[in-house]
């Protein structure tokens, strides 16, 4: 029994540095806040972040996803707006936001776990009237769009 409760309070190890270089997603900062490693959208023209677990560096197989996402960029952002303009179409509930979803970015997409490291989260930017749009992202595909206000 003690055992489980040393494993419950056990915190991850620190990061090993504030920042780490990856030789094809950039410089990876430590963000306290997010408790995760988060990459720059400006490195290599990406247009958004990623945000990667693992201490005390990350995880080699979310790198090695945010890396494929990287490498096929275009394909990438362009499932995903197709993912968008469906979901605005066929989601009765999203209809009234077409407009809105139309000009969603990609802003962040995030990577948390090492245990599931095809899984993760996409978040987007342009939402209006404090609207967080947000999607899962199971099995390396855009599901479930929905936003947070």
């Amino acid at each position: 029994m003690f055992d489980k409760l040393k494993r419950f309070f056990k915190r991850a190890p620190p990061p090993v540095a504030e920042k780490i270089d990856d030789p094809v997603l950039g410089t990876l900062m430590w963000s306290e806040d997010d408790e995760a490693w988060v990459s720059s959208s400006a490195h290599a023209g990406v247009g958004f972040d990623f945000q990667i677990s693992g201490t005390p560096e990350p995880d080699e197989a979310l790198l090695a996803h945010a890396a494929d996402i990287l490498r096929k960029r275009d394909a990438f952002v362009e499932a995903v707006s197709q993912f968008l303009k469906e979901e605005a179409e066929k989601i009765r509930s999203l209809r009234s936001y077409r407009d809105e979803i139309e000009g969603l970015k990609i802003d962040r997409v995030c990577l948390f776990w090492p245990e599931r490291p095809d899984d993760g989260m996409i978040s987007f930017s342009g939402g209006r009237d404090y609207r967080l749009w947000r999607c899962d992202y199971v099995a390396r595909q855009p599901k479930g769009l929905g936003f947070d206000s």
